[in-house]
């Protein structure tokens, strides 16, 4: 069985496999998706037949795309069949990487029930609650971002402390193995989740503008290069000479890596309530990264218009 994904012109994502004559394409659309069954020798008898020319016009020209566009328009949905990107998948149907989501369709569904992903909603819930309760005293606008306090170092010690717990998951669930986790090892995952693409704003406070607290992590200088979290290791060593370092800006950065870490891990729809979720964040996702046709993971399309995945691969094996 051979799988591939394509993106066309609209930006559509899909998902195309093929297992001898029988085809299974499976389309993401914003309510109802596209998954449908074809033959492919129905498609060899049109592109030699006298119709051939009628075909939509297709930037690829290969026949395996012409052929995977000319599905595409028999699926009568209103996606573009011209097929701009075209590649065999790098992982096997039906498998995927825990705690890497990838927005690939239905992944989230498939781990939104895990007592982990309720766990660390909660956590999340509870730092943003602390947040919210130091909102009520310190207005949160961006003269008062120097502005700290025992409460506010205290939220970002919890918030920093969640992070490090996310990221270490991150890597013990797909096989990586360290004697004792730091930043070094940390900031493997940097590439994986694309952490430095995501940028979130406050739905209750846009005047504060956008947070992107990965944006500028480095690989050569994994605890520095992130201002919040150096501060928090600054207040953490030296209270007393640093304590002007834990800032409510420092803070609210550390809360919002928590939220992307969650999104990265889980999937743009976790938070999206009541639509395809029970949970909710005070951040909205402005920015997130854009996953190429080789690298996204590939559900297995099955009969009945069902697509499942089968089991879990570790990323560093």
């Amino acid at each position: 069985m051979d799988s591939y994904v394509f993106k066309t012109s609209c930006g559509t994502t899909g998902f195309f496999q093929k297992e001898d004559d029988i085809c299974r394409i499976y389309l993401e659309q914003n309510f109802w998706p596209v998954n449908e069954s074809f033959s492919w020798s129905d498609w060899e008898k049109y592109s030699t037949g006298p119709n051939a020319d009628n075909m939509p016009e297709t930037t690829l020209s290969d026949p395996l795309s012409k052929g995977i566009s000319y599905f595409v328009w028999h699926t009568r949905s209103q996606i573009n069949p011209n097929i701009v990107d075209l590649k065999k998948s790098a992982y096997p149907a039906g498998k995927y990487c825990k705690r890497i989501n990838r927005n690939s369709p239905k992944l989230y569904d498939f781990s939104r029930r895990d007592h982990s992903t309720i766990d660390e909603v909660r956590s999340f819930n509870n730092l943003t609650d602390s947040m919210n309760e130091i909102f009520n005293v310190i207005e949160p606008d961006k003269i008062n971002e120097k502005a700290y306090g025992h409460k506010i170092r205290e939220l970002l010690t919890i918030a920093c402390t969640e992070v490090e717990y996310l990221l270490l998951q991150i890597l013990k669930d797909n096989g990586y193995q360290s004697g004792r986790f730091s930043t070094n090892d940390y900031v493997k995952v940097l590439p994986i989740l694309k952490l430095n693409e995501y940028r979130v704003e406050l739905k209750m406070h846009p005047s504060m503008g956008s947070f992107s607290p990965f944006e500028v992590w480095s690989v050569k200088n994994p605890s520095q290069s992130l201002s919040w979290y150096s501060a928090y290791n600054s207040a953490k060593h030296d209270r007393g000479g640093n304590f002007h370092c834990a800032t409510l800006g420092a803070a609210i950065n550390a809360i919002a890596a928590v939220h992307i870490l969650l999104e990265a891990q889980y999937g743009s729809k976790l938070f999206d309530k009541p639509m395809n979720s029970d949970y909710e964040s005070c951040f909205q996702t402005v920015n997130e990264p854009s996953w190429g046709c080789d690298e996204v993971f590939f559900p297995l399309i099955e009969e009945n218009e069902k697509i499942s995945w089968v089991s879990s691969v570790e990323y560093f094996k």
